[in-house]
């Protein structure tokens, strides 16, 4: 039998990231793109699906903030409805400065 050749392994995006805002870096702070993520996410995978399937370079540092749905209530005329919205994750991607014309920061 003969070896089966290496296969490039594919990966697919299947954690939907939405795209919020991102901040061009100043003296003091780096790149940062703000970016909506399931809250099942960790850094790490974060990290790893910009790189993987985007092809970004590796960040620098991942921070993430958590939001509880919050309960709305809404009243009609025989009764009061309340439902959650969706718990959701924000995960805010850093990266150094690439230009090499400015001073790093200080």
């Amino acid at each position: 039998m003969s070896a089966m050749p290496f296969r490039k392994l594919v990966k697919l995006p299947t954690a939907p990231l939405r795209f919020l805002t991102f901040l061009k870096a100043t003296r003091t702070k780096p790149h940062t793109l703000m970016l909506e993520v399931p809250p099942r996410l960790t850094k790490h995978e974060i990290g790893e699906h910009l790189t993987a399937i985007y092809g970004l370079p590796r960040p620098w540092k991942v921070n993430t903030s958590t939001f509880r749905g919050v309960w709305k209530r809404i009243g009609g005329k025989r009764r009061i409805v309340t439902y959650q919205r969706p718990t959701w994750k924000k995960a805010f991607v850093m990266w150094k400065r690439f230009d090499a014309k400015e001073p790093p920061p200080v």
